[in-house]
């Protein structure tokens, strides 16, 4: 599988390279001299926080990621990026209290019900993570969310399956629980609202496949396109043909009244999803103001 898009950096306010290039002794002096020009850029501390886990040097890791919360503690695109680089981290539980903080925030917003979900997944409670997929699952929310329940079901059920949870106890009707595995599914969610991204799959008989677009020869199908904000938008297959499938990504622009320019867009990769055999791979891409693949 290949993942294609048009990938910028952050402006060059700040040198990386230097903090890269420095010795560990040195590094964060080094960091701390590049801060004072770009401290209130996100993606200054993201990028920093990288390179210091990349020379083994986590807690100051950890201390430098921390301060995405202080540029603003009631941001939520930036609480959402803070937790999403604590999942990528491994810091599980810690992503659990800034998703919790943004579905305090954001309450209005079904991603905000399902980031935190994922999370709870991730430190092995289940029930916590099916309860918040039901709660979206289960509700009416703004157009603007196309097919939200139906994605969050799929998830709900996965969690069910691989998590052993009792779903009745929780309310959930029988009718909406059952085994729903996928050879191959491929999600894409953004940090942005008011923003456009497409996902775009290729597969093996060359079939693209789009929101829109009826289900391919072997079967598969796109969900509904998400054009004002976070997504998810997924790609679904039941029974994949053996292959080369080619993962795209269409940035529309951004309309958000947010002052980042830059929208960071994950693409989570599963194969066998819903099963034992479940496995999956993570892409983050950072794609800025020009439109197009």
């Amino acid at each position: 599988l290949t993942g294609e898009a048009t990938e910028e950096k952050a402006p060059a306010a700040y040198d990386l390279k230097k903090i890269r290039g420095a010795s560990n002794a040195d590094a964060y002096r080094v960091y701390l001299s590049e801060r004072e020009q770009a401290k209130d850029n996100p993606y200054f501390y993201m990028d920093a926080a990288d390179i210091f886990k990349a020379k083994k040097m986590d807690k100051l890791a950890d201390r430098i990621l921390s301060n995405l919360a202080e540029i603003s503690l009631e941001d939520r695109r930036l609480l959402r990026l803070l937790g999403d680089q604590l999942m990528a981290y491994g810091r599980y539980q810690e992503a659990v209290m800034i998703y919790s903080k943004v579905m305090r925030i954001a309450e209005e917003e079904p991603q905000s019900y399902r980031d935190l979900a994922l999370a709870y997944a991730a430190i092995g409670n289940n029930r916590q993570g099916v309860a918040h997929l039901w709660n979206v699952a289960s509700k009416q929310w703004d157009p603007r969310f196309p097919q939200i329940q139906l994605t969050t079901l799929v998830e709900m059920n996965q969690m069910i399956q691989r998590g052993g949870v009792n779903a009745a106890a929780l309310g959930t009707p029988k009718e909406y629980v059952g085994n729903m595995p996928l050879d191959l599914r491929v999600v894409a969610t953004w940090d942005t609202d008011n923003t456009d991204v497409n996902l775009v799959v290729v597969d093996p008989n060359e079939e693209i496949i789009i929101y829109g677009a009826r289900p391919t020869y072997q079967g598969g199908l796109a969900s509904g396109n998400f054009f004002q904000g976070y997504g998810p938008e997924v790609f679904s297959l039941k029974k994949a043909k053996p292959g080369m499938y080619k993962i795209k990504l269409y940035y529309g622009g951004n309309r958000s009244q947010s002052p980042v320019e830059f929208t960071t867009v994950k693409v989570v990769v599963y194969r066998h999803y819903g099963t034992a055999k479940q496995s999956e791979q993570v892409f983050r891409l950072r794609l800025g103001a020009q439109a197009g693949y």
